[in-house]
């Protein structure tokens, strides 16, 4: 995660005290954490999220978008560059982060029927 110099951390509310301590030694601020809740009773002793931002709040502020400049990429980029981390379960071990770019990202999400076998890609 260093490397990839991540800014920001998704986590459920199991491993809300593990994201924290990820996050204080990536220097990833607490507003930059956000925590996906579970439902209620799913968990006996859940741990507190409401220090975090929810999924709920970062979408709400995403409806107010600001004004972005335009990515103007080298060809080619979209091979290297990391469009983000997704961890792996760690059920047979330690828990380990996949690198995903967005060549892949975009192949996945402009896949079609004929590729698919369904009418969506995901």
């Amino acid at each position: 995660m260093r490397s990839a110099k991540c800014v920001t951390l998704f986590t459920c509310q199991t491993l809300v005290a593990t994201a924290t301590e990820v996050a204080a030694e990536l220097s990833v601020p607490l507003s930059r954490i956000f925590a996906l809740p579970l439902p209620e009773g799913f968990l006996k002793n859940p741990e507190p999220i409401d220090h975090l931002k929810s999924l709920e709040q970062l979408v709400e502020d995403g409806s107010r978008p600001q004004p972005l400049e335009p990515l103007t990429w080298a060809k080619g980029r979209a091979k290297e560059q990391i469009a983000y981390l997704c961890a792996t379960s760690g059920t047979s071990g330690k828990q380990v982060w996949r690198v995903i770019i967005f060549a892949s990202l975009n192949r996945l999400l402009t896949l079609g029927p004929k590729e698919t076998g369904h009418d969506h890609p995901l």
